[in-house]
């Protein structure tokens, strides 16, 4: 069985509404009407996937808007049709929805007015028929209508105020038309009058037992903030600000911005000289409180006196006692202060960043606003903080194209915090993770409860029966049916080689000494049983073409005969990967070179430098990928079926995954929960054939599945 459904929730003046399956919400507002939906049609309904396709939304609700949602909506439904002349009342948006509809429909119908919170159920109305109305007689072609509602009932459900005026709830349509709304701006509060004029009504249709399917609406979908779905939906025409808000241009933005901030500083101010008054007060009562208790102790008609000691006592206790005090002040009321001050920052820039149409202006509001929901969060972690980081951080995912990989631990316990990983391989059910501090491996067993290093295992520099191996400077996956069926091969710089597995001594060999300058090897990659060995000191990639992945033939040079004009600067590489005939050098600046051994030619190899990468997202397709703020520290080629070039920015922890042409594919970015990352600087990572992510930061190891 397969399941959709839409969930909504009001909070204040805004409706949320997450979303999974094959389904569609509306929401009709004074601004026009917004349509939710999966417009990929990628999402396969609730009951099918282990992990459900989420898709959230926010609308402004304003003075007051319609709600709906059906599995099969009208090609009727647009917003010149719904929204004609002007905006229409519950009878008329009844009557339009109707229109032309299959002889089976199921609608779900809610009109949210202000109010007290109230929420009016009204029973079905027959097709074709109105409450004013006689019933079909006997003989004609009547609905079938549920018995239990054919008494009309009402009922309230009571729900507490908030500090707003809460807007009220409904589903399906009224009996009677609602009483004409006064109008009423965001900025004024509603009056106890209004609010009883107000009333919230909820029915449901009938429903015959025939069935045709309508086509599906034709309207733009708004692209849904998301952390889980696979692919980020994102229309180039649209704004990607919040829907449904009124925007103003930058200026005027920036300007309330200002102001706003000019008119909590001046109430920090005198929050500021009133904690001084107090401080101050306080002060005083305590040296009467003092002078007062010496006055009582000393006999009658003498001069209030203490002993020295006594008077040391007070000097000691006085300051200490005022200290304690202070500090208890500062924990109950001072944190409260910083943690008002971070959070109503924050809503500013987030209000800022809704208002702004350019992306640039609307991207540095969106980060001022999470950083201070973050400084927020260290001293209080609450509902509105949790929500309103969330709101950033899907605003700046939408913006970048990005999809939030849900991250967790990978290991049962954790690693001494002077590891560094900085390569991860995952072979079947064993990691083996490159410790770069102690220049060693490490490996790790999978349990029912995560990955369990293994204390025995040993690949690391020593002195072993078949030879010396110094500090490993990197590490590449072997094919199983090597002579020593090892797992990994660990290199050091000076160019020996390890054979390393579980349950196994380390087997040292020496790589073949070329003619040329030697050179230390920084980074290998293993592909078509060649070993690639990157020595950016003599500006040197260096083939060494194994049989059975033992190495006994003299190595050669990838870029030998390239003439000065067509060889790329390596001094400046630190990783490469390989794909074919395709060479792949990534620099510390973060540019990618492509080099491919060309057969037929002038030269033997032809390169491109730097790279021109374009973005294939939906969305932003052929834009020019510009990552001036990203740090890439790491470069991956993933094996089909998904073949890839994947970076890691270890500023962020973002993983930029291009095609083979360099048309950016997705950009994968973690979020952790409740977890905590000790270092934010992200050191390695792995993506595997069965499409599980996993993510260094130091000694900190966390895996993530990747969506279908």
């Amino acid at each position: 069985m397969t399941a959709a459904v839409n969930m909504a929730v009001i909070h204040r003046r805004s409706l949320y509404i997450a979303q999974s399956g094959q389904t569609h919400a509306f929401v009709l507002n004074h601004q026009g009407l917004e349509h939710h939906t999966d417009s990929g049609q990628t999402d396969r309904g609730l009951g099918v996937s282990r992990t459900p396709a989420i898709r959230y939304y926010q609308d402004d609700l304003g003075t007051g808007a319609y709600f709906f949602t059906t599995t099969t909506p009208s090609e009727n439904w647009q917003d010149s049709l719904l929204f004609a002349d002007n905006y229409p009342s519950m009878d008329q948006l009844r009557r339009r929805l109707l229109n032309q509809a299959p002889s089976e429909f199921d609608l779900g119908l809610v009109q949210l007015l202000p109010g007290e919170g109230k929420i009016n159920l009204i029973r079905p109305v027959a097709r074709g028929t109105s409450p004013g109305k006689p019933a079909p007689q006997e003989g004609e072609d009547q609905p079938d209508i549920d018995e239990s509602l054919v008494g009309r009932e009402k009922v309230t459900v009571p729900i507490p105020a908030e500090t707003e005026e809460p807007l009220g709830q409904a589903s399906l349509e009224q009996a009677e038309p609602p009483k004409e709304q006064p109008d009423i701006t965001p900025e004024e509060p509603f009056s106890a009058d209004r609010q009883q004029e107000s009333p919230v009504h909820k029915e449901s249709q009938p429903v015959r037992p025939t069935r045709r399917e309508t086509p599906p609406a034709q309207q733009t979908p708004r692209p849904p903030l998301s952390h889980l779905r696979s692919e980020p939906e994102v229309d180039a025409n649209q704004s990607h600000a919040r829907p449904g808000a009124r925007r103003d241009d930058g200026a005027k933005s920036r300007e309330l911005l200002n102001q706003r901030q000019a008119d909590f500083e001046e109430k920090s101010l005198k929050g500021i000289s009133a904690a001084l008054k107090w401080w101050r007060n306080l002060k005083n009562g305590i040296q009467t409180f003092f002078r007062d208790l010496v006055a009582h102790w000393s006999p009658e008609g003498s001069e209030p006196s203490l002993s020295k000691g006594s008077m040391v006592f007070v000097a000691v206790a006085v300051p200490l006692v005022v200290v304690a005090i202070a500090v208890g002040v500062y924990l109950s009321r001072g944190k409260s202060l910083q943690y008002e001050y971070y959070y109503q920052q924050a809503e500013q820039y987030a209000q800022a960043a809704a208002m702004i149409e350019d992306r640039a202006s609307a991207r540095e509001n969106w980060n001022q606003a999470l950083e201070m929901v973050i400084q927020a969060e260290t001293y209080r972690s609450t509902d509105e903080t949790v929500l309103l980081r969330n709101q950033a951080e899907d605003a700046l995912d939408l913006l970048d194209g990005a999809v939030r990989l849900d991250y967790r631990p990978a290991l049962t316990g954790t690693l001494y915090d002077g590891i560094e990983i900085t390569r991860i391989i995952s072979v079947g059910t064993d990691l083996y993770l490159l410790d770069k501090a102690g220049g060693r491996v490490v490996h790790a067993e999978s349990r029912s409860s995560g990955f369990e290093v293994d204390a025995e295992f040993v690949c690391a520099a020593g002195n072993f029966e078949s030879g010396s191996l110094g500090e490993v400077v990197d590490i590449v996956a072997l094919p199983i049916n090597n002579p020593y069926l090892a797992h990994v091969l660990a290199v050091d710089a000076q160019g020996n080689v390890a054979y390393c597995g579980a349950g196994m001594d380390p087997i040292v060999a020496q790589l073949p000494q070329s003619a040329g300058l030697a050179g230390e090897i920084k980074a290998v990659t293993y592909a078509g049983n060649t070993l690639y060995a990157l020595i950016p000191s003599v500006s040197s990639v260096r083939v060494f073409y194994a049989t059975n992945s033992l190495f006994s033939e003299a190595p050669e040079e990838f870029f030998a005969g390239v003439d000065g004009q067509n060889m790329p600067d390596l001094n400046l590489a630190v990783d490469l990967a390989v794909n074919g005939d395709m060479l792949y050098l990534m620099k510390a600046d973060g540019s990618l070179v492509s080099c491919e051994a060309n057969a037929v030619g002038d030269s033997p190899v032809v390169c491109e430098d730097p790279v021109t990468t374009m973005d294939g997202r939906p969305g932003f397709e052929d834009q020019a990928v510009t990552m001036p703020e990203s740090i890439f520290s790491e470069m991956l080629f993933t094996s089909p079926p998904d073949q890839t070039i994947s970076l890691l920015d270890s500023g962020s922890g973002d993983i930029f995954q291009f095609s083979q042409t360099f048309r950016l594919h997705q950009m994968l970015r973690p979020a952790f929960g409740s977890y905590e990352v000790e270092d934010p600087t992200a050191t390695a990572f792995y993506i595997g054939i069965d499409r599980v992510a996993f993510i260094a930061f130091g000694h900190q190891l966390f895996y993530a599945y990747l969506g279908q």
